[in-house]
């Protein structure tokens, strides 16, 4: 019965995307004709190939992607980064440091909109693809430290003492020992930040 009604939510969710697809293949008489709900008279390719080529859209879906991956791979790598120095490394203050990234959470995005074009105009990375790169991976590591240092703060010290006992260094702990054992979280957060950066566009 589960199965069935999770199918039946799957049609439902699926049934406005299989209707702008049948839209694609009409004409704009067809369209014009007998509305958006109906079966293409005249199927045809030339909608899409004009939206393809006027858009250029290979180009924004490549700049899309590119964009959208290194925010990724940047933003964890440093909410894991400062993760481990907030939740486990015990950096003085980390408290206060915590409270202040939740508070630039709630801030708007828009506020910071002005400050940011001048900055990269000054600094000569206005209208580049670094400029967005660098922006999204603060942004998106900032939710990232707030909620892996929450994850590592609550990380058994008993382990900690045990690598330290054997002799591994801090780079050693986060490699063979945090980040295996985080790997679940680490992973859903690269997949919220690529959606979230996708998802601007």
């Amino acid at each position: 019965v589960a199965l069935i009604l999770l199918i039946l939510v799957e049609v439902i969710m699926l049934f406005p995307l299989l209707i702008l697809a049948l839209n694609a293949f009409k004409t704009i008489g067809d369209y014009n004709a007998t509305g958006p709900l109906s079966l293409p008279a005249h199927p045809t390719m030339s909608g899409i190939t004009s939206f393809w080529v006027s858009s250029n859209f290979p180009m924004k879906f490549v700049n899309s992607l590119v964009i959208s991956l290194a925010v990724a791979v940047m933003g964890v790598v440093l909410s894991v980064l400062n993760s481990f120095a907030l939740g486990i490394g015990r950096v003085k203050g980390n408290q206060w440091i915590i409270l202040l990234i939740m508070l630039a959470n709630m801030l708007p995005q828009e506020s910071l909109l002005y400050p940011l074009y001048t900055i990269f105009k000054d600094i000569g990375l206005y209208n580049t693809q670094l400029s967005i790169i660098i922006i999204f991976t603060v942004i998106q590591s900032a939710y990232g430290t707030y909620l892996l240092s929450a994850v590592y703060g609550t990380f058994p010290q008993a382990i900690l003492e045990a690598a330290s006992i054997d002799g591994a260094n801090r780079w050693q702990v986060l490699r063979k020992i945090v980040l295996p054992i985080s790997w679940p979280t680490i992973s859903v957060l690269f997949v919220f930040f690529f959606v979230w950066t996708w998802n601007e566009y």
